[in-house]
C-alpha cells in the first residue's frame, strides 16, 4: 500500500484487506459495497461530465491569461 503514499505504511502487512482494516464489524462490507458502488460511480461520472463540459471555457481562460502576461512582460 505504500506505493499510494510518498511514505511507507509502518505496521500494515502488505497483504492487508479493506475487512482487515474494518475489523470484526465488517461482515456486511461486501454487500454495502457492492449496494454502494453503483451510484459512486453515477456521481464520478455526472463529475466528469461536468468537467468535460467547463473545458472549453477553461482553455479559453488559460489563452486569456497566457496573452494578458505575454502584454505584460
Amino acid at each position: 500500500m505504500e506505493e499510494f503514499g510518498d511514505e511507507p505504511v509502518k505496521g500494515l502487512d502488505r497483504d492487508t484487506t479493506l475487512r482487515g482494516l474494518a475489523g470484526p464489524d465488517a461482515d456486511n462490507m461486501p454487500g454495502e459495497l457492492a449496494e454502494e458502488l453503483p451510484r459512486a460511480m453515477d456521481a464520478m461520472a455526472d463529475t466528469a461530465k461536468g468537467f468535460a463540459a467547463m473545458l472549453p471555457a477553461l482553455r479559453e481562460m488559460g489563452r486569456d491569461r497566457r496573452r494578458t502576461l505575454e502584454k505584460m512582460l
